[in-house]
């Protein structure tokens, strides 16, 4: 099959050049249509690359815009013109990352998926150990005692994934990153000065990360939250998990008893409701997060 040969535009005059028909041209029009080209395959990494201490080029590089430009058009155009755009490019950027396909980004929201499905996997395993350490049989207060233990265990290993997969999701999307700034009121209503504001951008992810660390995840309102503010994703009706967070809470801050005193009483029946509702709440999330597609985030 012939290959197809490669075509070059003028942005200017609309005109487009073979590799063959750029060596007759113009100076001035060999730099617009080489300059035309470059921005088409490479953008400054500040536009959308990953940044965490340095910038993480997912998508390949960093490139050298003499090295690209050698590469497509030494052929075809004098090294006097390519070095003189090259100088002008240097001024705009030292290294640049390469414009993004749409494939790009489904390898890497499938990356995302995966490894989102590995705390899901997690906290399956958390929740099957824990029902297997229901079915011991103790002596007398110690059976109430191992049940209580259980019952924060699962709330504990729901908390942990929630937390777990809504930072590894977030951070893995760029656009969900801008979304969940743009929506939650205490993101969006930090100050900023203009002085501060590449500082701050450099730092984005950073003083997010330290923004989430300092929540509690069983706070399921909050996090519920979270969900919807980066991805649109609604929980589902919950019956059991919201008495159980406090239910959790007197147990760990008031040794198993109410605020009026009175003794926290859980059978094996009241940690399998539990479990089985943590694990649907689990799931539902594993499935919407498969939904979320670049672009088409709920509103």
């Amino acid at each position: 099959m012939e290959q197809k040969q490669a075509m070059y535009e003028d942005p200017e005059s609309e005109l487009r050049f073979t590799r063959e028909g750029l060596r007759s041209a113009e100076p001035d029009v060999q730099k617009r249509v080489m300059r035309h080209w470059f921005y088409a395959n490479y953008e400054d990494p500040a536009q959308r690359t990953p940044y965490e201490g340095g910038y993480i080029y997912i998508w390949g590089g960093p490139y050298h815009a003499k090295d690209e430009l050698e590469a497509e058009f030494c052929e075809y155009v004098s090294a006097d013109v390519i070095d003189d755009l090259v100088g002008e490019l240097a001024g705009e950027c030292s290294e640049w990352a390469p414009v993004p396909q749409e494939s790009d980004y489904d390898d890497y929201y499938f990356d995302a998926i995966e490894s989102t499905s590995k705390w899901r996997k997690k906290f399956l395993e958390s929740t099957k150990r824990l029902s297997q350490l229901l079915q011991l049989r103790v002596r007398g207060h110690l059976q109430e005692h191992l049940i209580r233990l259980i019952y924060v265990s699962v709330v504990t290993a729901l908390e942990a994934y929630l937390s777990e997969a809504f930072v590894n999701m977030l951070f893995a999307k760029r656009h969900c990153v801008r979304r969940f700034v743009e929506r939650n009121s205490e993101l969006a209503n930090r100050g900023l000065t203009l002085g501060s504001i590449f500082t701050r951008s450099e730092k984005l992810n950073e003083e997010i990360r330290e923004y989430l660390s300092s929540k509690t995840w069983h706070n399921l309102k909050r996090t519920q939250d979270f969900y919807r503010e980066a991805f649109g994703i609604e929980f589902p009706r919950l019956q059991v998990l919201p008495g159980a967070i406090l239910i959790r809470h007197d147990i760990v801050h008031r040794d198993g008893r109410s605020k009026s005193g009175k003794r926290i009483r859980l059978t094996k029946t009241d940690v399998k409701s539990l479990i089985d509702e943590a694990k649907a709440l689990v799931e539902h999330i594993d499935t919407e997060v498969r939904r979320v597609k670049r672009g088409r985030i709920k509103a």
